[in-house]
């Protein structure tokens, strides 16, 4: 049996052009989509590469092992909808955020891993960007060259739907 939080998988990887490469990756765009308003039940905790949940990670899992999600163990894992399927995911209820889902999964995963705990920063209450870009440089300093092009996708996001 296929959850609703399993279809939104399935429809945010068809609406992907079905392709989403990397688990953090695929991490990073529910988070996302799910601070723009999609609503995917997923309880998030911070982790080492930002915002992750484990109950995500499970149902991707569960999809891989019903053989309707393929993951291709490459590096980055890349995951695809199998052709068998893709016909008969519906995609109607994602299908307003299409050209953000795309937009979302062109960027670089370590930027959306930075803007995924931006996000995750301000839903705890840091508004501040000064203090937000030097919470970032603390928790993320290996990303530290990236934290301008992130806020570059942030500013862009709030402008977005």
């Amino acid at each position: 049996m296929i959850s609703e939080n399993m279809e939104k998988i399935l429809a945010l990887v068809k609406l992907a052009n079905n392709k989403v490469e990397g688990r953090t990756k695929f991490q990073k765009l529910v988070y996302i989509l799910k601070n723009k308003g999609v609503n995917f039940k997923h309880k998030f905790n911070y982790h080492y590469f930002g915002p992750y949940s484990a109950d995500l990670q499970l149902e991707i899992e569960e999809l891989v092992d019903q053989g309707i999600l393929m993951e291709k163990s490459f590096n980055p894992y890349i995951y695809q909808v199998k052709d068998e399927w893709i016909k008969s995911i519906n995609t109607d209820m994602l299908k307003d955020k299409k050209r953000l889902i795309e937009y979302l999964n062109s960027q670089d995963y370590q930027e959306l891993e930075l803007v995924a705990t931006i996000y995750y920063l301000v839903n705890t209450g840091i508004e501040d960007e000064k203090v937000i870009r030097n919470k970032l440089k603390i928790l993320k300093p290996n990303l530290s060259h990236k934290i301008d092009s992130a806020f570059k996708i942030y500013d862009c996001l709030q402008n977005k739907a």
